[in-house]
Protein backbone atom coordinates (compact mmCIF):
# COMPACT_ATOMS: atom_id res chain seq x y z
CA UNK A 1 0.00 0.00 0.00
CA UNK A 2 2.87 2.31 0.57
CA UNK A 3 4.50 1.95 -2.57
CA UNK A 4 1.25 2.20 -4.20
CA UNK A 5 0.79 5.59 -2.58
CA UNK A 6 4.19 7.14 -2.98
CA UNK A 7 4.19 6.37 -6.58
CA UNK A 8 0.84 8.46 -7.10
CA UNK A 9 1.94 10.89 -4.39
CA UNK A 10 4.95 11.02 -6.92
CA UNK A 11 2.82 11.56 -10.17
CA UNK A 12 0.71 14.31 -8.73
CA UNK A 13 3.64 16.35 -6.91
CA UNK A 14 5.17 16.42 -10.52
CA UNK A 15 2.01 16.90 -12.48
CA UNK A 16 1.31 19.65 -10.00
CA UNK A 17 4.20 21.79 -9.15
CA UNK A 18 6.78 20.84 -11.89
CA UNK A 19 5.21 20.38 -15.08
CA UNK A 20 2.35 23.39 -14.15
CA UNK A 21 3.91 26.71 -15.59
CA UNK A 22 2.44 30.32 -14.39
CA UNK A 23 1.14 30.27 -18.35
CA UNK A 24 -0.76 27.12 -17.54
CA UNK A 25 -2.12 28.05 -14.07
CA UNK A 26 -3.77 31.12 -15.94
CA UNK A 27 -5.10 28.96 -18.49
CA UNK A 28 -6.92 26.34 -15.85
CA UNK A 29 -9.99 29.13 -15.95
CA UNK A 30 -10.90 27.69 -18.91
CA UNK A 31 -12.04 24.00 -19.64
CA UNK A 32 -9.22 23.64 -21.98
CA UNK A 33 -6.80 24.48 -19.63
CA UNK A 34 -7.77 22.60 -16.81
CA UNK A 35 -8.22 19.36 -19.33
CA UNK A 36 -5.05 20.13 -20.27
CA UNK A 37 -3.43 20.64 -16.62
CA UNK A 38 -5.39 17.28 -15.82
CA UNK A 39 -4.13 15.35 -18.66
CA UNK A 40 -0.46 16.15 -17.60
CA UNK A 41 -1.22 15.50 -14.17
CA UNK A 42 -2.58 12.05 -15.13
CA UNK A 43 0.08 11.00 -17.84
CA UNK A 44 2.88 11.70 -15.39
CA UNK A 45 0.76 9.14 -12.68
CA UNK A 46 0.50 6.30 -15.32
CA UNK A 47 4.33 7.20 -16.36
CA UNK A 48 5.43 7.04 -13.00
CA UNK A 49 2.76 4.15 -12.09
CA UNK A 50 4.35 1.74 -14.93
CA UNK A 51 1.38 -0.30 -14.63
CA UNK A 52 1.91 -3.96 -16.19
CA UNK A 53 -1.71 -4.40 -16.09
CA UNK A 54 -5.38 -3.26 -16.87
CA UNK A 55 -6.31 -2.79 -13.01
CA UNK A 56 -4.89 0.86 -13.27
CA UNK A 57 -7.13 2.15 -15.34
CA UNK A 58 -9.77 2.34 -13.00
CA UNK A 59 -8.10 4.66 -10.04
CA UNK A 60 -6.42 6.24 -12.64
CA UNK A 61 -9.46 7.29 -13.93
CA UNK A 62 -10.65 8.18 -10.65
CA UNK A 63 -7.89 10.32 -9.96
CA UNK A 64 -8.06 12.33 -13.04
CA UNK A 65 -12.11 12.95 -12.77
CA UNK A 66 -11.44 13.73 -8.96
CA UNK A 67 -8.49 16.05 -9.46
CA UNK A 68 -10.71 17.81 -12.40
CA UNK A 69 -13.17 18.54 -9.99
CA UNK A 70 -11.77 20.12 -7.24
CA UNK A 71 -9.36 21.97 -9.50
CA UNK A 72 -12.56 23.30 -11.41
CA UNK A 73 -14.15 24.57 -7.83
CA UNK A 74 -11.29 26.17 -6.93
CA UNK A 75 -10.78 28.42 -9.81
CA UNK A 76 -14.34 29.09 -10.29
CA UNK A 77 -15.32 29.42 -6.58
CA UNK A 78 -12.60 29.27 -3.97
CA UNK A 79 -10.25 31.62 -5.15
CA UNK A 80 -6.50 31.48 -4.66
CA UNK A 81 -6.01 31.80 -1.61
CA UNK A 82 -3.83 29.80 1.37
CA UNK A 83 -6.67 27.98 2.77
CA UNK A 84 -8.06 27.03 -0.85
CA UNK A 85 -5.25 25.88 -1.84
CA UNK A 86 -4.44 23.88 1.31
CA UNK A 87 -7.75 22.04 0.97
CA UNK A 88 -6.93 21.47 -2.89
CA UNK A 89 -4.33 19.70 -1.88
CA UNK A 90 -5.87 17.53 0.94
CA UNK A 91 -8.48 16.68 -1.06
CA UNK A 92 -5.85 15.11 -3.90
CA UNK A 93 -3.80 13.50 -1.49
CA UNK A 94 -6.82 11.89 0.31
CA UNK A 95 -8.11 10.51 -3.04
CA UNK A 96 -4.41 9.45 -3.75
CA UNK A 97 -4.33 7.30 0.19
CA UNK A 98 -7.71 6.19 -1.21
CA UNK A 99 -6.88 4.90 -4.43
CA UNK A 100 -3.49 2.85 -2.55
CA UNK A 101 -5.82 1.70 -0.03
CA UNK A 102 -8.25 0.52 -2.37
CA UNK A 103 -5.53 -0.84 -4.56
CA UNK A 104 -2.95 -1.65 -3.00
CA UNK A 105 -1.14 -4.09 -5.49
CA UNK A 106 -1.05 -1.45 -8.06
CA UNK A 107 3.08 -1.28 -7.08
CA UNK A 108 3.35 -5.27 -7.19
CA UNK A 109 1.43 -5.37 -10.56
CA UNK A 110 4.00 -2.37 -12.16
CA UNK A 111 7.25 -2.76 -14.17
CA UNK A 112 8.75 -1.98 -10.65
CA UNK A 113 7.16 -4.71 -8.73
CA UNK A 114 8.53 -7.23 -11.51
CA UNK A 115 12.48 -6.26 -10.19
CA UNK A 116 14.41 -7.60 -7.73
CA UNK A 117 13.70 -6.71 -4.17
CA UNK A 118 17.17 -4.26 -3.43
CA UNK A 119 16.22 -2.99 -7.41
CA UNK A 120 12.35 -2.06 -5.70
CA UNK A 121 13.60 -0.40 -2.49
CA UNK A 122 16.64 1.92 -4.84
CA UNK A 123 13.21 2.72 -7.03
CA UNK A 124 11.59 4.20 -3.90
CA UNK A 125 14.50 5.51 -2.68
CA UNK A 126 15.33 7.54 -5.29
CA UNK A 127 11.02 8.56 -5.63
CA UNK A 128 11.16 9.70 -1.94
CA UNK A 129 13.96 12.03 -2.84
CA UNK A 130 12.03 13.31 -5.48
CA UNK A 131 8.82 13.79 -3.65
CA UNK A 132 11.09 15.35 -0.99
CA UNK A 133 12.65 17.70 -3.25
CA UNK A 134 9.37 19.23 -4.67
CA UNK A 135 7.91 19.24 -1.12
CA UNK A 136 10.50 21.25 0.33
CA UNK A 137 11.52 23.15 -2.84
CA UNK A 138 8.68 24.52 -5.62
CA UNK A 139 5.81 23.68 -3.09
CA UNK A 140 7.46 25.25 -0.40
CA UNK A 141 7.78 28.47 -2.08
CA UNK A 142 3.52 28.00 -3.22
CA UNK A 143 2.84 27.83 0.85
CA UNK A 144 5.33 30.37 1.82
CA UNK A 145 4.41 33.05 -0.44
CA UNK A 146 0.54 32.45 0.78
CA UNK A 147 1.62 32.59 4.43
CA UNK A 148 3.62 35.89 4.03
CA UNK A 149 1.11 37.61 1.47
CA UNK A 150 -0.64 39.35 4.14
CA UNK A 151 2.49 40.76 5.38
CA UNK A 152 4.09 42.27 2.51
CA UNK A 153 4.87 46.38 3.09
CA UNK A 154 2.67 48.53 0.75
CA UNK A 155 4.24 50.97 -1.43
CA UNK A 156 2.64 53.85 0.46
CA UNK A 157 2.14 53.36 4.44
CA UNK A 158 -0.53 55.15 5.86
CA UNK A 159 1.29 56.09 9.08
CA UNK A 160 4.86 56.88 8.53
CA UNK A 161 7.34 58.13 6.10
CA UNK A 162 7.45 56.54 2.64
CA UNK A 163 10.03 53.82 2.02
CA UNK A 164 13.51 55.15 0.92
CA UNK A 165 13.35 54.31 -2.62
CA UNK A 166 11.70 51.92 -4.64
CA UNK A 167 12.38 47.90 -4.50
CA UNK A 168 13.65 47.06 -7.54
CA UNK A 169 15.12 43.45 -8.50
CA UNK A 170 15.22 41.38 -11.21
CA UNK A 171 12.26 39.21 -12.21
CA UNK A 172 11.05 35.78 -10.34
CA UNK A 173 14.75 36.44 -8.19
CA UNK A 174 12.67 36.15 -4.64
CA UNK A 175 11.20 32.93 -6.02
CA UNK A 176 14.92 31.35 -7.66
CA UNK A 177 16.49 32.56 -4.06
CA UNK A 178 14.16 30.66 -2.10
CA UNK A 179 14.71 27.85 -4.17
CA UNK A 180 18.29 27.83 -4.39
CA UNK A 181 18.08 28.26 -0.70
CA UNK A 182 16.03 25.08 0.11
CA UNK A 183 17.12 23.25 -2.43
CA UNK A 184 20.95 23.95 -0.61
CA UNK A 185 19.17 23.45 2.74
CA UNK A 186 17.37 19.97 2.22
CA UNK A 187 20.72 18.94 0.64
CA UNK A 188 23.03 19.62 3.60
CA UNK A 189 20.54 17.90 5.93
CA UNK A 190 20.38 15.06 3.99
CA UNK A 191 24.30 14.56 3.29
CA UNK A 192 25.23 14.81 6.96
CA UNK A 193 26.26 18.64 7.82
CA UNK A 194 23.54 20.66 9.34
CA UNK A 195 26.14 23.48 10.13
CA UNK A 196 26.03 24.20 6.78
CA UNK A 197 22.51 25.70 6.77
CA UNK A 198 24.07 27.98 9.75
CA UNK A 199 26.41 29.10 6.63
CA UNK A 200 24.06 29.80 4.51
CA UNK A 201 21.31 31.57 6.69
CA UNK A 202 24.72 33.67 8.00
CA UNK A 203 25.37 34.61 4.21
CA UNK A 204 21.50 35.87 3.41
CA UNK A 205 21.35 37.80 6.61
CA UNK A 206 25.06 39.78 5.13
CA UNK A 207 23.55 39.89 1.58
CA UNK A 208 20.13 41.08 2.76
CA UNK A 209 21.71 43.83 5.49
CA UNK A 210 22.05 46.67 2.83
CA UNK A 211 18.25 46.15 1.64
CA UNK A 212 17.00 46.69 5.69
CA UNK A 213 19.64 48.65 7.30
CA UNK A 214 17.46 52.17 6.70
CA UNK A 215 15.11 52.21 9.83
CA UNK A 216 12.04 53.90 7.61
CA UNK A 217 12.17 50.53 5.89
CA UNK A 218 11.32 48.16 9.24
CA UNK A 219 8.45 46.70 7.84
CA UNK A 220 10.74 45.34 4.81
CA UNK A 221 12.75 43.80 6.94
CA UNK A 222 10.46 42.43 9.44
CA UNK A 223 8.45 40.98 6.09
CA UNK A 224 12.13 39.16 4.61
CA UNK A 225 13.36 37.60 7.85
CA UNK A 226 9.41 36.29 8.33
CA UNK A 227 9.61 35.08 5.19
CA UNK A 228 13.76 33.93 5.08
CA UNK A 229 12.24 31.66 8.58
CA UNK A 230 9.73 30.17 6.88
CA UNK A 231 11.41 29.58 3.83
CA UNK A 232 14.69 27.55 6.20
CA UNK A 233 12.26 25.94 8.60
CA UNK A 234 9.65 24.27 5.84
CA UNK A 235 13.24 23.51 4.19
CA UNK A 236 14.21 21.67 7.66
CA UNK A 237 10.83 19.89 7.70
CA UNK A 238 10.81 18.61 4.14
CA UNK A 239 14.81 17.22 4.96
CA UNK A 240 13.45 15.47 7.91
CA UNK A 241 10.53 13.76 5.84
CA UNK A 242 12.72 12.99 3.40
CA UNK A 243 15.50 11.45 5.62
CA UNK A 244 13.10 9.27 7.42
CA UNK A 245 11.46 8.00 4.08
CA UNK A 246 15.13 7.24 2.57
CA UNK A 247 15.83 5.45 6.02
CA UNK A 248 12.74 3.22 5.55
CA UNK A 249 13.78 2.01 2.26
CA UNK A 250 16.78 1.81 2.33
CA UNK A 251 17.28 0.32 5.79
CA UNK A 252 16.47 -3.16 4.42
CA UNK A 253 19.75 -3.11 1.87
Amino acid sequence: MIETFLLLLTGHLLGDFVFQSDALIARKKSLRGLTEHVAIVTGLTLLVLAPASPLAVAPLALMAVSHFAMDYAKTRWLGDRLWSFSLDQAVHIGVLVALALAWPDLARQSLWGMAPSDVQLQIYSVLSLVCGAVVGVPLGGVVIKKLVEPLAPSSAPPNGPLPTAPIIGMRSAGRYIGWLERGLTITFILIGHPEGVGFLLAAKSILRFRDVQDQTDRHQAEYIIIGTFLSFGWALFAALATKAALAHWLAPL
